[in-house]
């Protein structure tokens, strides 16, 4: 199914309610609760999504650890690569800092037992300190293993704004 750019969510540092109600309305509890099949009309995929987002600004690395996959690759969009450890590193370590994530023009794809989600995003987040702010276009692959599911590949690439 399709989300256009009536499906935007804004999660900040302290939004801790969108996020129980993210969770609330997907009905999944990220420590590894099985889900629907990929192509189940009635899952909400973007919530998955939404949440995963949230669990970074909050450095939520328990919800992390059950949502990336151990065979994360992890794209920035700069090019750099993180695997599942190298990118929670960044986040506990405060090296990468995700301040806000505002995500639209989201489209699901879902087949057996995959997701490809696509949107735009904007990104409020400090490198070592430096506050930048990314418009950027987004791939996340999601697959279902013995635990539920869980991102598997995630790139990101620069865009303008509005584009």
């Amino acid at each position: 199914y399709r989300h256009g750019n009536e499906s935007k969510i804004m999660i900040k540092n302290n939004s801790l309610l969108l996020v129980v109600a993210s969770l609330a309305i997907s009905g999944v509890l990220l420590a590894g609760t099985r889900i629907a099949a990929a192509d189940d009309p009635d899952r909400d995929w973007l919530a998955l999504e939404e949440a995963r987002y949230a669990a970074m600004v909050r450095v939520d690395l328990p919800a992390l650890r059950a949502t990336l996959s151990d065979d994360l690759i992890f794209t920035h969009a700069s090019g750099r690569l993180d695997d599942k450890a190298s990118f929670l590193e960044k986040l506990s370590s405060g090296t990468l800092v995700y301040e806000a994530i505002t995500t639209d023009d989201l489209r699901v794809q879902a087949y057996d037992a995959c997701v490809v989600i696509t949107g735009r995003s904007l990104l409020e987040i400090k490198v070592r300190g430096e506050a930048r702010e990314l418009n950027l276009r987004f791939t996340s692959v999601w697959v279902e293993d013995e635990d539920g599911w869980k991102i598997v590949a995630y790139q990101s690439t620069h865009t303008s704004q509005g584009t």
